[in-house]
């Protein structure tokens, strides 16, 4: 994940995390159809495959991920107005320092609240 935010810079990157019981097991990282520094949007067919593939495989979406290459990983505003997956965590990997920092979010009914990630 944090590999594909690097390589991705300086346009955002964004992808699904899956597993079981918390714990992932699979990524599934998708196109930013947007190609945009500061927005995503996952490419349709991406997305597609991705959640036949956590179907077909008996995995729950835990976490939809995406980068901030010249920001700190706190969800914008525009993150925050588009997010509808209130049944996972929103994962942003910060690239503005020297090593990239990552932060999970909550979110529902306009509240934010800091996740707790391991080992990531």
């Amino acid at each position: 994940m944090v590999q594909h935010a690097v390589e991705d810079s300086p346009l955002e990157c964004c992808g699904l995390l899956a597993g079981r019981d918390g714990i992932v097991s699979a990524r599934y990282p998708l196109q930013n159809t947007l190609a945009s520094p500061t927005a995503y949007s996952a490419d349709v067919g991406d997305l597609f495959c991705a959640f036949k593939r956590l179907r077909t495989e008996c995995l729950e979406l835990l976490a939809i991920y995406h980068s901030h290459p010249d920001s700190e990983p706190i969800a914008s505003r525009r993150d925050l107005e588009e997010w509808h997956y209130h049944d996972c965590m929103m994962l942003i990997i910060g690239l503005k320092k020297a090593h990239p920092v990552c932060r999970g979010w909550w979110i529902e009914g306009g509240l934010v609240v800091r996740g707790d990630i391991h080992d990531v």
